[in-house]
């Protein structure tokens, strides 16, 4: 398991100085302690934890509002602790994008592994989002590029191999990336003729 800074959320210090002590047992970093769901809010933004272990009944905001806030600002792996988890309680956590809970009294032997668990997923979930949006843009890169090449293609009686010389000499001669070379071709083309659809 890999040393994470956490933010602890407890508004009831006895429970609070045992979480941060189980925290220091299994190698982790306590970067804040919170009472409430707003102070919680606030300390995600100065101290950047890489969790954020927090109880869900806390004064003013609850720990499902927090953790939704939270996520919304910048997404973490959160775990909750309750009391109880009845359907309603899953339904606003899943929505919140909270990745896992534990049922009061912690326990070290359980706190360790559903953090890893929990973070070992978010860091999945992250990675997965980045090659979708990779895939996307390289997608709308390639129609793009096909885009560009068609219309030099028509413009100039060039065929394919020939307008992909032109796109890459003119990304070479600018300083641009090839798909940056076929959206200047296609934005000058728009330009010219405003009819023409993009």
């Amino acid at each position: 398991m890999v040393s994470l800074g956490v933010l602890l959320v407890e508004d009831e210090a006895v429970q609070a100085l045992a979480l941060e002590q189980a925290l220091k047992d299994l190698g982790h970093r306590v970067l804040g302690l919170a009472g409430d769901g707003r102070q919680a809010c606030e300390l995600c933004r100065k101290v950047r934890p890489d969790l954020v272990l927090m109880d869900i009944g806390l004064p003013g905001m609850d720990g499902i509002e927090a953790a939704r806030v939270i996520n919304l600002e910048r997404p973490l792996p959160v775990v909750l602790i309750t009391a109880h988890a009845d359907r309603r309680f899953l339904e606003r956590a899943r929505r919140a994008r909270v990745h896992s809970y534990l049922l009061k009294p912690v326990e070290a032997a359980v706190l360790g592994p559903a953090m890893e668990l929990a973070y070992h997923n978010f860091t999945r979930e992250r990675e997965l989002e980045r090659q979708v949006t990779d895939l996307r843009e390289g997608l709308r890169a390639h129609k793009v590029l096909a885009r560009a090449q068609g219309l030099l293609m028509d413009r100039h009686h060039i065929n394919e191999q020939q307008a992909q010389q032109r796109l890459q000499g003119m990304a070479q001669a600018q300083g641009l990336e090839l798909a940056q070379a076929a959206q200047a071709v296609l934005t000058a083309a728009e330009l010219l003729d405003p009819k023409r659809q993009r």
